[in-house]
């Protein structure tokens, strides 16, 4: 809109839109000088022009009132708030003044007021119309006066209008495929596929702005420069993820980038982003592009790509829920449904191909299995995604293997595919048979019955004491019920005597009818003392290493009682007393079913004294203790001679010397009185011998029954070891066996064959007709044939590439035993000619054919073999390879193995070594092949040229042969490897032997380590045996004297 005004008042015109620049003035004044110079001579002219002159102000007068009135008219209509939008051209009046042939350049640079800085139009004070020019440019009025801005009609006004809207940007696009190609840009992002996961995206992704012209024509098929509007503004791209795996989060942030307006082949802006390889599809769900430049009114361009999860599975695991979980089970019981999923190599959650048949094992912390079970059920939930395992039935008698804790851990592994997932788990001893045949009548009780059960010393684990009958007639009480009476509780049921029992009654739930009962006797346990209670004792004195054991109703000592302090099997003793102030939270730990008191005070008053012992959680497992605490008897001296010599002579000779008074006494008792010094010395050098050999008796006794308890577990070792041994040997003979059916005689092998035997003129050709001749066997004994019928591989992609990399000449390549066998294939004349009546030369000769040109031999005993370890238990013998590493530490994603451990051996190559024990992995094949990679595509080799460096090679058609060297093209070769399909039995024969073989060397672990424990436990009891007798032969005669001395005194 332009606005012009009194050159008294302002003299400009006010601009809005794209701003005009100022004119220049310097050939007005020239021409008005010149005119004045040449007054006189052109004075006509002068007048003429002044006439003109007033004119255009009549006219521009009369433009201006009309102007005026139309801007007092449009601010009533927009309130006095109207506003020119420089992008926006139809909101211009068609009485405005178009610029014409002026200022178009500067238009184009100038353009950038924002709609908020362009000029305004309101009302004043006293209600009249005025415009506020703000930013916008200005324009002289002498502009007008030149007469470069003329009137339009509104036609052409609204023509030029709709010209320039179809120019002004309108929206954002992404370029097609095709589009692309003419830019030299492979491929655009898959906006109408859905990838997999590992998909790559594109090096760039190229965006444009669109006119408002684009949407009303045809879009051509080749890049058009007139459908992309060009502007100075940035464009940022936001990709954002919205995952499939509830476990992360719901939608996530990928990447942004920013992109300036670049040009291309000549084509002006375009908005290139470089996203590889920062943008690498990897988890499954679907990632939202969106396109938006933040300066203008341009839509937005919003598009998502769909990622799945690849159907290769890497790892199964346990679902989220279920991760930390710790499972507790009763031996006889179920584990409850354990959910799998399975993982690709992004860890993306995806779905099982079929139903796996799986195994459940429950083995302790050292590999030793305790159960293993087949009879698992197993479906699929969450569209193939899930499998639950149910009906885990846990049924060992090894669980002693891992008391106290009971801590275990449940394997549930698959019988077809390597993979396994594990959970703590804690099992523990059953109670009784949890399983139960409800029948009135002898028949199952219908399948969902309602049944009511009565218990009398059991505890129900769950709110309701309403059971259903299951499909066979049972009803399973496994975990249900909790024995809540303990040792040594007694109840009356019915008419029976006085026991330790629990009972259970089953009702039917609508009649409240008896349908069932059932009694069970609780386990017999019984609290006694070890050691000797003296019934009389010293006032003051103390009993000391008093030992209590728990036995059961045979009077064997129960070691499963032993204290845990963490878990829920504490054992303790307490000891109470009425008469003293015994304290009774101290709590003595039994271990292995006793308890060792080191010391108990008894009063210093006379009289009875009454103790009682307790189990801390099951008080009625007690007994009680009586010992008569009385003041001893004086000890009366009387000379005697000395004997024996040293200690024992003085000894002696103070016990010879006094008398002690006749006092009340027992085997198991000895009360000693008040004395002189020297009878004082005496009772402390007794109890010091006697302490001395009751401390030797009972590190003998301690290490006596620790060596018992070795020798048990030496036995339960071997007895496990054999029982591997047998099953590893069994495996080994069916793998074997299995073996024997090899690919050596395969029909494709046998093509392959015939391919090599046409190729007439041919070294490999004649080797082959002459391995199958047996009237050659002496001259073909050293050679072991030709490179390609050597091996075997199990895809056509693997023996495709493998060829490509090693070359039809390797591929017929002569195999032989030594140089020697080499050496007789050809012999020269004394010139260095071949000489064709011997070696190979006069055996084509006989065959009907020739030799043309060279052919390679390799010679296995000359060969620098492979000097690293192989897999032992592999019947392929495997050579042991370390996976490739990235800086990161990890393996290479696509990474699929070495090329020389993925050669299938025939079974009658299998066992073809050299004088050095090499075979033909260790020799030829790393030979020819080295440490060559397989990956899966050429991307991945791509990403993982870092720790490529000695080749590699795609089953998709891509060959690096050592850095920085590459092979391009492709090939279709006919001389290959024979492709033969994978024997999955042997596969599934292999894992099993694995397995045994992992179990076995745990089992031997464990059998060494306890034998290391056993020898040094009888050092220890030889040693402390040793001692015990010593001290019996210096100090028994002795004691004996001092207790002759004692108990037969008058």
């Amino acid at each position: 809109m332009i606005c012009v005004m009194e050159e008294a008042d302002v003299k400009f015109l006010k601009a809005s839109g794209p701003p005009c620049p100022t004119a220049d003035y310097s050939a007005i004044e020239d021409k008005i000088k010149k005119t004045e110079w040449e007054k006189e001579r052109i004075s006509d002219d002068l007048r003429r022009e002044q006439v003109l002159l007033k004119q255009a102000k009549v006219t521009f007068d009369a433009q201006r009132e009309e102007l005026i009135q139309f801007l007092a008219q449009s601010s009533k209509t927009v309130q006095g708030n109207y506003m020119t939008l420089r992008t926006d051209l139809s909101h211009h009046h068609c009485y405005t003044t178009a610029l014409k042939n002026f200022g178009q350049k500067s238009l184009e640079k100038d353009r950038g007021i924002s709609d908020e800085k362009g000029c305004l139009i309101f009302e004043d004070e006293d209600g009249n119309p005025a415009i506020d020019i703000r930013e916008s440019k200005s324009l002289p009025i002498s502009i007008i006066d030149t007469g470069k801005c003329l009137s339009v009609e509104t036609a052409e006004w609204i023509s030029q209008l709709e010209k320039r809207q179809k120019k002004i940007p309108s929206s954002i696009d992404i370029l097609s495929a095709s589009h692309c190609e003419e830019l030299e840009v492979e491929g655009s992002l898959p906006f109408d596929a859905v990838v997999t996961a590992g998909h790559a995206s594109p090096d760039e992704v190229i965006a444009v702005v669109r006119p408002a012209s684009y949407g009303s024509v045809a879009v051509s098929e080749k890049l058009d420069q007139k459908h992309i509007a060009v502007t100075d503004l940035d464009m940022v791209l936001e990709i954002k993820l919205n995952a499939e795996d509830k476990d992360l989060q719901k939608t996530s942030h990928v990447h942004s980038f920013r992109a300036s307006p670049s040009s291309r082949k000549g084509f002006r802006g375009l908005y290139i982003f470089s996203v590889n390889p920062k943008l690498i599809f990897e988890k499954a769900g679907e990632y939202t592009f969106s396109f938006h430049i933040k300066e203008s009114d341009c839509s937005s361009y919003v598009n998502s790509v769909r990622v799945k999860a690849q159907s290769q599975v890497k790892r199964w695991a346990l679902v989220s829920d279920m991760q930390h979980a710790k499972l507790s089970v009763r031996v006889g019981s179920h584990f409850p449904p354990i959910s799998i999923s399975c993982y690709d190599v992004y860890e993306n959650r995806t779905s099982f191909r079929h139903v796996p048949k799986l195994i459940a094992k429950v083995s302790t912390k050292q590999g030793v299995i305790l159960f293993q079970s087949e009879t698992l059920k197993s479906h699929l939930l969450s569209k193939c995604s899930v499998i639950t395992a149910e009906n885990i039935l846990v049924k060992s008698s090894e669980v002693d293997l891992i008391r106290p804790g009971y801590e275990a851990q449940l394997t549930i592994c698959s019988k077809d595919e390597p993979f396994d997932v594990s959970v703590p788990c804690k099992g523990i001893p059953m109670l009784a048979n949890s399983k139960m045949v409800f029948d009135a009548y002898g028949n199952h009780v219908k399948q969902g019955s309602d049944l009511s059960l009565g218990v009398d010393g059991f505890h129900f684990q769950q709110k309701t004491n309403i059971v259903q009958v299951d499909d066979h007639g049972r009803v399973d009480l496994s975990g249900l019920l909790k024995v809540s009476k303990g040792y040594g509780e007694s109840v009356h049921i019915q008419y029976d005597a006085f026991f330790c029992a629990v009972s259970l009654s089953v009702f039917s739930s609508k009649s409240n009818k008896l349908l069932f009962k059932v009694k069970s006797q609780i386990e017999k346990r019984m609290l006694r003392v070890a050691t000797k209670i003296p019934e009389k004792c010293c006032a003051g004195s103390q009993l000391e290493d008093v030992v209590f054991e728990i036995v059961n109703s045979d009077g064997v000592v129960d070691e499963t009682i032993d204290d845990n302090e963490k878990g829920d099997m504490s054992h303790s003793l307490v000891l109470k007393s009425d008469s003293t102030d015994m304290d009774d939270t101290v709590k003595y730990s039994f271990r292995h079913g006793c308890c060792t008191v080191r010391t108990i005070q008894l009063p210093e008053i006379e009289g009875s004294f009454s103790f009682r012992a307790a189990h801390s959680r099951f008080p009625k497992l007690n007994m009680t203790i009586t010992v008569l605490v009385e003041t001893a008897p004086e000890i009366v001296y009387e000379s005697s001679q000395p004997q024996c010599t040293a200690e024992e002579i003085s000894l002696q000779n103070n016990l010879s010397g006094f008398r002690i008074p006749k006092v009340e006494h027992d085997d198991n008792a000895m009360v000693l009185g008040p004395s002189p010094d020297s009878a004082k010395s005496i009772g402390n050098l007794v109890k010091s011998l006697y302490d001395e050999r009751k401390e030797l008796e009972d590190k003998f006794l301690q290490d006596g029954r620790r060596i018992g308890e070795h020798e048990q577990k030496l036995k339960t070792f071997h007895a496990q070891r054999l029982e591997y041994e047998k099953a590893l040997s069994e495996l080994q003979a069916s793998l074997e066996a299995n073996s024997n059916g090899d690919s050596s005689n395969s029909p494709k092998k046998e093509r392959m064959l015939g391919e090599i035997e046409s190729r007439a003129h041919t070294a490999a050709s004649v080797v082959c007709k002459v391995l199958k001749d047996k009237k050659y066997h002496d001259f073909s004994k050293d050679i072991l044939g030709v490179v390609a019928l050597l091996g075997s591989v199990e895809t056509n992609e693997l023996a495709r590439i493998l060829t490509e990399f090693l070359g039809e000449e390797q591929m017929l390549g002569v195999v032989c035993k030594s140089y020697k066998a080499a050496h007789n294939l050809e012999t020269c004349d004394v010139h260095g000619n071949v000489n064709c009546s011997t070696g190979l030369q006069a055996l084509a000769s006989a065959l009907g054919t020739s030799l043309d040109g060279r052919y390679s031999v390799i010679c296995l005993e000359d060969v620098r073999p492979y000097e690293g370890e192989c897999d032992s238990g592999d019947p392929q013998r495997r050579l042991l390879l370390s996976d490739p590493t990235l800086p990161n530490g990890k393996t290479p994603p696509g990474f699929s193995g070495y090329a020389v451990n993925m050669i299938y051996l025939d079974a009658n190559q299998l066992y073809t070594r050299t004088s050095g024990g090499k075979g033909l992995r260790e020799t030829l094949f790393y030979h020819i092949l080295g440490e060559v990679q397989v990956y899966r595509t050429r991307e991945t080799m791509r990403k993982a040229l870092e720790c490529i460096h000695h080749g590699a090679v795609s089953l998709d058609g891509g060959i690096v042969r050592k850095t920085g060297v590459i092979s391009l093209g492709c090939g279709k070769p006919s001389i290959h490897f024979p492709v033969v399909a994978p024997q999955s039995q042997n596969s599934r024969y292999q894992r099993m032997i694995d397995a045994k073989k992992s179990m076995l060397r745990t089992i031997n672990d464990q059998l060494d380590k306890e034998n290391e424990l056993y020898d040094e436990t009888l050092k220890k009891f030889e040693k402390s045996k040793n001692k015990y007798a010593k001290f019996l032969d210096a100090k028994a005669s002795l004691l004996q004297q001092f207790n002759d001395s004692a108990w037969n005194s008058p």
